[in-house]
């Protein structure tokens, strides 16, 4: 198994995880799995997977997950819901270096290369893009190599912070799409009590329920497999 099929099972397994807890726990809101995973196009990937049209790349990264209000339907705050893993950080000082010298000034500055994250660019153009015409996302992060009381975090796509990008495939990184890669301030991202109680009112009783339960299912479906990866990388 490639490094490429790792992370996406890992990704698979922390999505269902998240989801499977978090509408057990969580009582005005539910998240929902559609898009791409939720048809057929999902066995013709491989045909779009190489095309920057805008209809493919939207078909592409359209996020596969909703947030819907289930307790007071008629106050709707329907929202978009990527799940990301990060198995591995920036392994060098170098390069982290460049990314400190190239990131803008930004409201709240990373101190080590463990606070740095990469998000697929045309991705996070989408997003940004939807929340133009008011379609909002959020982009819940799964950083396994942080310490394990600041792994998961959430954001807004247009709040989160973007140093700078670049094609991976230009330093032999790895043979995928060639898709612009962004370098993004995980610190930007907020943790998942507050963000949920301040947008969307969760109580945090609930949240607190989600996060311990979280933990100690990551530690029996998720943390065993991850280290296994983070060994090979």
């Amino acid at each position: 198994m490639n490094d490429f099929i790792d992370r996406l099972s890992i990704s698979e397994s922390f999505e269902r995880i998240f989801i499977e807890i978090f509408n057990k726990y969580c009582k005005n809101y539910k998240i929902v799995k559609f898009g791409i995973e939720s048809t057929a196009l999902l066995n013709n990937h491989s045909n779009i997977r190489f095309c920057y049209d805008d209809g493919s790349k939207f078909i592409r990264y359209l996020p596969d997950s909703v947030l819907i209000n289930i307790e007071n339907p008629s106050k709707c705050k329907t929202t978009l819901i990527e799940f990301k893993v990060a198995t591995t950080g920036i392994k060098k000082d170098l390069f982290f270096k460049k990314v400190k010298q190239e990131c803008p000034e930004i409201a709240v500055k990373f101190t080590c290369r463990e606070d740095i994250i990469n998000i697929e660019n045309d991705a996070l153009e989408l997003y940004r893009k939807l929340n133009k015409i008011n379609v909002k996302t959020i982009l819940i992060i799964y950083a396994q190599y942080r310490p394990s009381e600041d792994q998961i975090r959430v954001q807004f796509a247009e709040k989160i912070a973007i140093c700078n990008t670049y094609n991976p495939n230009l330093r032999g990184q790895n043979t995928g799409s060639g898709t612009l890669v962004a370098n993004v301030n995980f610190l930007s991202f907020e943790p998942v009590i507050d963000f949920f109680n301040k947008n969307f009112n969760v109580k945090k009783i609930d949240l607190e329920n989600i996060i311990n339960n979280l933990q100690k299912k990551f530690a029996k479906n998720l943390i065993s497999p991850l280290e296994s990866v983070t060994k090979k990388l």
